[in-house]
Order: C-alpha cells, then sequence, then structure tokens
C-alpha cells in the first residue's frame, strides 16, 4: 500500500496513516489527534452496535442536501474518495489497540496478566464508548481476575503492592482502574478498587483531583472515612478485658495483654490485619488456646469489615454485584 501517495502537501501536525490500520481494501477511513485508519465498515459493523448504526445511515446526495451547496452540516466529508469519520476526542494511540484487537487475533488476550495498563484502560473506555460487546467483556473479566470480591481470594491476590501487573506494579494501577471502571459504570468491580484504593494514606488520597473525577473521587473519601473508622474500632476492641470470653486454666486472662497495635492502625489493607499476625506481633504472654481465640475474634471482625465494604462506598451488598460481574462471565 503507497502510504505516501496524496500526502506529500499534507499540513504539519495533521494526522497520518497509520502503517499498519491502513488496508488497501479499506471503505472507511477514522480520523483522531494523530493517525488516519483506512478500515472496514462490514469489520467494524460487525463488533460494534454504534458503527453499525453509524454505517447504516444512509448519506444523502448533492440532490438532497439542496441548493445550499456550501452546507457541510448534512454532507459527508470525504477523505481520497472515502467516508471520513472524526473520532472526536479520541488519542490515536487508544484507537490503535482497539483496532488491532479487532483485526488481530493475538494482539489482545484476557487472561495475559503483563497486558500493558495503558491497554486495558484504552479497550475499556472505548469498547464501551462504541459497545464493542465482546472486548468490554474480555476487559472486565480480565481485571476482576486481579480485584477479586471475596476476601480470601482478594489477601491471595494481593501479595504485595509492589507486584508485577499491568506492566507496572500493582498499587500503580489502582487509580487508573478505578477511574476507567467507574467513567465505563462497571459498578460489580468498583467497590473493590475503591477498597484498594482506600489503603493509601488520606492526604495522597485528596490529592487524587487529576486522575479521578470528582463524583469518583469524593465516594473514595467518604467510604475510606467508614472504612478507616472500622479497622480501628476493631484494633480498639482487642484492648478489652473481655476479648477471652472466659477464663484460662493457664491464667492468660490475668497476664494477657495486647501491646504494638501502632504498626496496624494506619492500614485499611485487611490483607495486613489478619488474625495471625496480630497474635505474632501484638499477643503477649497468651497460651496456645487463646491465642487461637484472638486470632478467631479478629478473622471474624475482618470478615464483617469486608462484608461491609461495598454499603461503605454506596453499593449492594457482594453477592449481589457478583450476579452482575457474573453476567460477563
Amino acid at each position: 500500500m503507497d502510504l505516501d501517495a496524496g500526502h506529500k502537501n499534507t499540513l504539519p501536525g495533521a494526522p497520518l496513516p497509520h502503517k499498519i490500520l491502513w488496508f488497501y481494501s479499506g471503505d472507511v477511513v477514522l480520523s483522531t489527534d494523530k493517525f488516519l485508519f483506512k478500515v472496514h465498515k462490514e469489520i467494524l459493523s460487525l463488533h460494534s452496535t454504534v458503527f453499525k448504526d453509524m454505517f447504516g445511515i444512509p448519506v444523502p446526495d448533492d440532490s438532497q442536501i439542496g441548493e445550499d451547496k456550501t452546507s457541510t452540516e448534512t454532507s459527508q466529508e470525504m477523505y481520497q474518495g472515502l467516508p471520513l469519520v472524526e473520532l472526536t476526542g479520541d488519542k490515536g494511540e487508544d484507537v490503535v489497540h482497539l483496532l488491532r484487537t479487532v483485526y488481530e487475533q493475538h494482539y489482545y488476550h484476557r487472561d495475559d496478566y503483563e497486558t500493558p495498563l495503558e491497554v486495558v484502560i484504552a479497550l475499556l473506555d472505548l469498547s464501551t464508548k462504541y459497545d464493542f460487546k465482546n472486548i468490554r467483556t474480555d476487559v472486565i473479566i480480565q481485571i476482576a481476575k486481579h480485584y477479586p470480591t471475596h476476601l480470601r481470594s482478594y489477601d491471595d491476590a494481593n501479595v504485595h503492592d509492589l507486584a508485577p501487573l499491568f506492566g507496572t506494579i500493582r498499587s500503580s494501577c489502582h487509580y487508573p482502574l478505578l477511574q476507567c471502571l467507574w467513567k465505563a459504570k462497571v459498578d460489580a468491580l468498583l467497590p473493590v478498587l475503591y477498597y484498594a484504593c482506600s489503603d493509601s494514606p488520606i492526604d495522597f488520597i485528596l490529592l487524587q483531583t487529576n486522575t479521578l473525577d470528582t463524583e469518583c473521587l469524593q465516594t473514595l473519601i467518604k467510604g475510606s472515612v467508614k472504612l478507616r473508622a472500622a479497622v480501628t474500632q476493631l484494633l480498639a476492641d482487642l484492648t478489652g478485658r473481655d476479648l477471652l470470653d472466659g477464663p484460662c486454666s493457664y491464667g492468660c486472662e490475668v497476664h494477657f495483654r495486647i501491646c504494638n497495635l501502632g504498626e496496624f492502625v494506619n492500614s485499611s489493607n485487611l490483607a495486613e490485619i489478619d488474625g495471625g499476625s496480630i497474635v505474632e506481633a501484638c499477643a503477649d504472654r497468651a497460651c496456645e488456646l487463646c491465642s487461637h481465640k484472638v486470632k478467631d475474634v479478629v478473622d471474624n471482625r475482618r470478615k464483617e469489615i469486608w462484608n461491609n465494604i461495598p454499603s461503605y462506598f454506596g453499593f449492594p451488598g457482594w453477592n449481589q454485584l457478583r450476579e452482575e460481574l457474573a453476567e460477563y462471565c
């Protein structure tokens, strides 16, 4: 294909044909800020109801336009004899990811945890905007695998904030994914992303005005305050004298005490506030039986907090959200 033909006089800064997504047999040209794409109406229509409806609208010819030959509102803009469709507001690189996913079988796979974060976000954003249902479903399933809605599964997935995910570290994914899912109205995954972001220091959360929409940020702030209050109450209750729920044959109720809780106070990550960690770090002078009692108390309370997480951020319970998520699987 001759990409240079007809472009020798292109103005500086004007979009240019993409080297890969410029097909000789294409019958429509998509225009973005950086690239032009010569693609196929039929292929796009098979994947996207938006493009199907767009290309199904008959283009009025000159006789239908009337005698006002200067009208631009009803005439079809053309490029080298083909219809030109401007994708307003879409970044050229993002459209590249979408179109290559459509045209290339191995460009994107939902089971690949190394898919770059910018590709994941671009695909969810544009598949939602243009209703590429299958691509949107795949991306949601991909994200859901790394942000499960069951506590034990989340504990396993959230091994470490520095763990690799989507071409970066896990903690760097939370906020961009939250914004993208919020914009795409994927309510089934929003509570778990709000939860992931809540482990950030509150002063860091307050600085995310350029990352999150105002409404999304407000929900995060309000919910994280409720979550931190619940965790703080859990830790405070561990210092109560009735924690062991009855006397111990070794007299632990006399000597036992919880100490060194300070290292847990600033965290709302329930993976770090599990019964085993609390007992190991904070249970002083407790026998094995009483240590198990403390562990059970902590683990039961953390399950209660987990079950309440959706309500902290204004959503229904996990079961309803899982039913919504199951529709994508």
